[in-house]
């Protein structure tokens, strides 16, 4: 059975989960049952492309990219973006034009890692359509050469 987005977007929880409910009737016997399950529905990725070689105080450049699954646009769309050793807080991104069905989002993002290792970039993406879409990449930082 396909469910489309117009029907269960409002039912939709901020767990991304629906609860469907069946109900069956034995006409001879008149027995009821019920089936209840709920369903988690999947956030499409958020991509990360790592471009140049990351090295400590160095400017880093991130590509972060996302489809838009659903089959109406996506409206009021920010993508919040943050890892220790890479940004000073959280970087906030927010997009002027809705992202049409089956559109990428995408933009570059400036980073200046200060701290060599491994660290961890995330970013989490929020629209009036689609809530809770986090996505993250390890990002191996090389020291400063002396």
């Amino acid at each position: 059975m396909r469910i489309l987005y117009e029907q269960y977007k409002d039912s939709l929880t901020q767990d991304n989960l629906i609860k469907v409910v069946a109900l069956l009737t034995d006409h001879q016997t008149g027995d009821v049952m019920v089936a209840v399950r709920d369903v988690y529905v999947e956030n499409p990725p958020i991509k990360i492309r790592i471009l140049g070689e990351p090295m400590q105080n160095r400017k880093l450049v991130a590509e972060i990219s996302m489809v838009n699954p659903l089959e109406v646009p996506l409206s009021n769309c920010v993508f919040v973006v943050e890892g220790s050793g890479l940004t000073h807080g959280q970087r906030v991104k927010q997009l002027e034009e809705p992202v049409e069905p089956q559109a990428e989002a995408k933009f570059r993002l400036d980073l200046m890692p200060h701290q060599s290792g491994l660290q961890k970039l995330m970013v989490d993406f929020e629209s009036d359509q689609l809530r809770g879409v986090k996505g993250y990449r390890n990002v191996i930082i090389a020291p400063q050469p002396m």
